[in-house]
C-alpha cells in the first residue's frame, strides 16, 4: 500500500488507476449491475480489507492511497472473479465461522450464519456452567457476504434443559454427563454427519475440550479440505471418515449428540437461488429430488435410533418448507420431543429430536 499520484496500471484485461478510490469507483459502478449498490460497495470494501487490510477508514483518511503493482494485479483478478458471480469467499479462499477461519473451495458449502447458530445452540446445551445461558453471536461479514447483509447482531437468552440437580437419577441426559466430563473427565461423543470444510464439526470440537468428534463425509476432496481446516485451527480431537451415509445399515459407534446439515433444497427450488451459490456451490452438497426431499433425514434419523446413548439428541438443519415434514418424522421415529427452533431471521431451521424411546 502507499500514497501517491494517479496513474494508470497496465494488464492484460484493462487499464485501471492504482487509486483506489479510483478502483473502487470503477468496480463499484461495474458490480452494482449484478447486486445491489450498497452491497457492490462492502463486497470491495471487503476484499480490499481481506487481500490488503486496508479498511473503510485508510481510504476515507487518504484519498491519496493506492496499491503497489502487484496489489493491483491481484485485486483486480479478484473483482473480474466477482463480477462473474463467484462468491467472495471462494475468491480469498476462506470464511469466517464461530470465531474460527475455514478454508473454503468449490469442494465445500459456503458455512451459512444460521448453522452457526446450530453450533451455538448445540453448545450452550451442553454447557451447565450456569442456571441461565446468554448466547451473543456476532454473525462474521464474510459469513453474510452472500446472504446480502454486512453484518448482524443477534441475542439469545435461554435456560438449559436441565441441571444437574433436577435430573432424575434414572433419566441421566447428554446434561448431565458433560456435568461428569467436567468433574471426572467423561468424554461427550459426537457425529457431523455431511462435514464439507468441517465448520459443524471443528467448532464444536473446538468449543467443546471434552468431546471427541467424528466427522463424515461422501466426497474425499472435502475431507482433504476440512482435515486442513483441523490442522489450521488446531484441533486434534476428531476424526474423519469417508462413507456414504445412505449406503450405511448401522453405526459402529454410539454418539452422545449427532448433528446433520444434509442436502435438503428441492430441485424445484433451484429458480429462486442466487447464481453465485448455483453456478460455484457443488450440488451434492445443496439438492435433493422432489421426490423425496427428506432422503437424507429419514435415513440419518433411522441410523440414530440404534446409534444415540440414552438421552442422546440428533440434530437438524432444515429446510423452511419441510419443518412439519421433517419433525413428524423424527417422532414417528421414536423420539418424544422433536422441537422445531427458528433462526435469526425467524424462518424454521433447526430441528433437535430427544427423549427417543426404544420400547
Amino acid at each position: 500500500m502507499m500514497k501517491c499520484p494517479i496513474f494508470c496500471y497496465f494488464c492484460a484485461m484493462k487499464i485501471f488507476s492504482n487509486n483506489i478510490r479510483e478502483l473502487r469507483r470503477h468496480y463499484l459502478e461495474k458490480l452494482s449491475e449484478l447486486y445491489p449498490q450498497d452491497e457492490a460497495n462492502s463486497l470491495i470494501m471487503l476484499l480490499l480489507d481481506q487481500l490488503f487490510n486496508i479498511t473503510k477508514v485508510d481510504v476515507a483518511l487518504n484519498h491519496d492511497l493506492c496499491l503497489d503493482d502487484s496489489q493491483c494485479e491481484i485485486f483486480v483478478k479478484s473483482m473480474e472473479e466477482l463480477l462473474t458471480n463467484r462468491p467472495i469467499q471462494y475468491v480469498i479462499g476462506k470464511a469466517e465461522f464461530c470465531g474460527l477461519e475455514f478454508a473454503v473451495n468449490e469442494n465445500v458449502l459456503i458455512p451459512r450464519p444460521e448453522t452457526e447458530e446450530l453450533v451455538r445452540f448445540i453448545s450452550e446445551e451442553l454447557r451447565v456452567e450456569s442456571l441461565e445461558l446468554r448466547v451473543e453471536p456476532v454473525v462474521s461479514r464474510l459469513a453474510l457476504a452472500n446472504e446480502r447483509v454486512e453484518s448482524l447482531e443477534f441475542r439469545v437468552e435461554r435456560r438449559p434443559v436441565a441441571s444437574r440437580l433436577a435430573l432424575a437419577e434414572n433419566e441421566r441426559s447428554v446434561v448431565s454427563r458433560l456435568a461428569l466430563a467436567n468433574d471426572h473427565g467423561y468424554t461427550i461423543n459426537i457425529l457431523d454427519i455431511g462435514t464439507g470444510s468441517g465448520c459443524i464439526a471443528i467448532s464444536l470440537a473446538k468449543l467443546l475440550k471434552n468431546s471427541k468428534v467424528t466427522a463424515l463425509d461422501v466426497s474425499e476432496k472435502a475431507l482433504e479440505t476440512a482435515k486442513a481446516n483441523a490442522k489450521a485451527n488446531a484441533v486434534e480431537n476428531i476424526d474423519f471418515v469417508n462413507a456414504d451415509i445412505l449406503s450405511m445399515q448401522r453405526l459402529e459407534h454410539k454418539y452422545d449428540v449427532i448433528v446433520s446439515n444434509p442436502p435438503y433444497v428441492c430441485e424445484s427450488e433451484k429458480a429462486e437461488m442466487r447464481a453465485n451459490v448455483l453456478d460455484f456451490e457443488p450440488h451434492t452438497a445443496l439438492f435433493v429430488p422432489d421426490s423425496d426431499p427428506l432422503v437424507f433425514y429419514r435415513h440419518i434419523t433411522n441410523l440414530a435410533v440404534n446409534a444415540l446413548t440414552d438421552g442422546g439428541s440428533l440434530w437438524f438443519e432444515i429446510n423452511e418448507n419441510l419443518a412439519a415434514e421433517t419433525q413428524s418424522l423424527c417422532k414417528n421415529a421414536g423420539f418424544d420431543n422433536a422441537l422445531i427452533i427458528k433462526d435469526f431471521r425467524g424462518k424454521n431451521r433447526f430441528i433437535k429430536a430427544s427423549g427417543l424411546n426404544r420400547l
